[in-house]
């Protein structure tokens, strides 16, 4: 498989059904679920993947999106607590 650079996608579903690389930072999410603010305000700099976290998020609490089959063990019976 030839994985192509992605160069400013910041969409999570394009850079997996298009065969970019990605590095996997899902595991930060159980560390924002167990923060005990209300809101989160994710200050970086430009180009650091922000947008690209925030579109990770979106495809993991998203239960009709069924791009990555191996979240769903890692979530376990977590659900996050404004639902």
């Amino acid at each position: 498989m030839n994985l192509k650079m992605p160069y400013g996608i910041s969409n999570y579903e394009e850079l997996i059904t298009e065969n970019y690389y990605y590095v996997d930072k899902t595991k930060y999410i159980e560390k924002l679920e167990e923060l005990p603010e209300k809101r989160i305000m994710f200050l970086r700099p430009r180009k650091f993947g922000k947008t690209l976290f925030t579109s990770v998020l979106e495809n993991y609490y998203d239960t009709y999106k069924k791009l990555n089959p191996s979240w769903a063990a890692q979530r376990g019976s977590s659900t996050p607590s404004w639902k």
